[in-house]
């Protein structure tokens, strides 16, 4: 069973690679917007 230490270390993680993420969305969104217009697009991160 993993320790809180190692919890907070995988949550934080896990966090800071979704704040990447929606950075990485956010810069990009408006050419995405242009180039995929009326298109379901799907983002991997």
């Amino acid at each position: 069973m993993q320790d809180l230490d190692d919890l907070v270390k995988s949550d934080l993680t896990r966090l800071e690679k979704l704040t990447e993420n929606f950075r990485w969305f956010n810069s990009h969104y408006e050419n995405l917007k242009k180039e995929y217009t009326r298109q379901h697009v799907v983002v991997e991160g």
